[in-house]
């Protein structure tokens, strides 16, 4: 349950801040969005991965 809450949380944080970020980020460069989402899956996969 801790561990639902904090991504919770973190995903809200995120969607709020970066849905104005990435409406102009995607409109600005498309690209930097597509290489930032997959530095994210990268690093969320990585910090599964150390703690599994």
């Amino acid at each position: 349950m801790s561990n639902g809450l904090g991504a919770r949380s973190d995903g809200g944080n995120s969607s709020s801040s970066g849905e104005s970020s990435q409406n102009s980020s995607r409109c600005s460069t498309p690209v930097l969005d597509m290489e930032r989402h997959e530095r994210l899956r990268e690093k969320m996969r990585r910090r599964q991965e150390s703690g599994d």
